[in-house]
C-alpha cells in the first residue's frame, strides 16, 4: 500500500453554528493536498501522521465542498499540540 505524505501550515478554525458540527475545532485541507492523499476521493477517509510533533492515527477527513476537506481537532489533539483556535 502506497503511503502519501503532505506538509502544510494551517490555523485552527472553529464552527460557530453549523448543524451537528457546531463548536468543532478543525483544520481545512485544500483540495490539491487532499488529492495527494487520496486521489479521486469524494468521500470521507482516514489518515494518520502528526500535527506538529503530536502523533495522530485513524483521524477522518470529511468532505467540505469544492474538493476541500476538514479534519476535526479534538481536545486531546489540541492539548498534544498546545494550541487553540487561530493558532
Amino acid at each position: 500500500m502506497k503511503s502519501n505524505s503532505i506538509h502544510f501550515t494551517a490555523a485552527l478554525q472553529k464552527f460557530a453554528e453549523n448543524g451537528d458540527k457546531t463548536g468543532w475545532t478543525y483544520i481545512e485541507i485544500p483540495a490539491e493536498l487532499a488529492e495527494q492523499l487520496k486521489a479521486g476521493s469524494k468521500k470521507a477517509f482516514r489518515v494518520k501522521g502528526t500535527l506538529d510533533q503530536h502523533p495522530v492515527s485513524g483521524v477522518t477527513l470529511l468532505p467540505a465542498g469544492g474538493g476541500n476537506y476538514i479534519m476535526a481537532v479534538n481536545a486531546s489533539m489540541r492539548k498534544g499540540i498546545a494550541k487553540r483556535q487561530g493558532l
